[in-house]
């Protein structure tokens, strides 16, 4: 069985409740750890840190660590599917940033055009289905109830993709 060298992020389910201690944990041990979260408003003057993916932590390691970071307090294994560990992309890590707010995200909104179909994967309009009817440097206008009036969404607080 050949071991492999390259480390990659892996997703490690934790207790309940214990994401926190297992992220201080696994930080002590010199892993860089990553636990997703976002704003969640409960009014317009509160609004408090809420984990995005209740359970676990994204831990960056190598195979050689999977059996420690089974013995990591609070922790209940690595994700597995079909019996491996789930490797997550980097490309995947970067979205989590993303939407949890902790990286600069300009949108390269020059790619999208009028009569463009777009879902929005963000922001209060998210998992819309829209067509582009306009774009302005850092906007995209839609338009709704069959082009009744048109909504600018700010393409920084949002993000797209094309479908």
């Amino acid at each position: 069985m050949i071991m492999e060298k390259t480390c990659n992020w892996y997703a490690l389910k934790t207790r309940p409740h214990k994401e926190e201690h297992v992220l201080v944990e696994l930080e002590s041990k010199a892993y860089t750890a990553y636990l997703p979260r976002i704003w969640k408003y409960k009014s317009a003057q509160k609004r408090q840190k809420k984990l995005l993916i209740p359970g676990y932590v994204m831990v960056h390691a190598c195979c050689r660590d999977f059996e420690k970071l089974r013995y990591i307090r609070g922790s209940k294994g690595l994700l597995s599917m079909n019996g491996m560990p789930g490797k997550i992309t980097e490309s995947e890590m970067d979205f989590l940033r993303k939407v949890c707010g902790e990286t600069d995200y300009e949108p390269e909104l020059r790619n999208y055009q009028a009569g463009d179909s777009i879902k929005i994967l963000t922001g209060p309009l998210k998992g819309r289905k829209a067509v582009v009817a306009a774009t302005d440097r850092h906007k995209i206008g839609i338009d709704l109830c069959q082009g009744s009036f048109r909504v600018w969404v700010n393409g920084k607080d949002t993000m797209f993709e094309c479908i």
